[in-house]
């Protein structure tokens, strides 16, 4: 039992701390508006969208993540070690934000200030 709370602290610190990283990316980018979403493996975005939608979208997909599964422990029997469930979401949450957030930031230092 202590594992498994000790694996739910650590989810959910780390899924405030990819709320923090989209804060920060947010207040460095406020310049653009659109941002790119998709990065083909040439590395030249094809697809841009909204800046505060696409750095927060991480965060809450974490957060939902982590209730699901919350609510499963709940209501369905536990198989295995749902602590490793939460140990991988945590850990996932802030390496995708972090990727994003460099993919993005090296697009950026590539556009000319107006």
């Amino acid at each position: 039992m202590g594992a498994l709370i000790a694996s739910v602290v650590f989810a959910l610190v780390c899924c405030l701390a990819t709320f923090v990283l989209a804060r920060r990316a947010d207040r460095r980018l406020a310049r653009f508006e659109r941002i790119p979403w998709q990065f083909p493996l040439a590395g030249e975005p094809t697809y841009f969208g909204p800046r505060r939608l696409f750095l927060y979208f991480t965060p809450w997909l974490g957060v939902l993540l982590l209730a699901l599964t919350g609510l499963s422990l709940a209501f369905l029997p536990a198989n295995g070690n749902p602590a490793v469930a939460f140990l991988a979401i945590g850990a996932f949450c802030p390496a995708l934000q972090l990727l994003l957030i460099w993919l993005v930031e090296r697009w950026a230092r590539t556009q000319h200030r107006p």
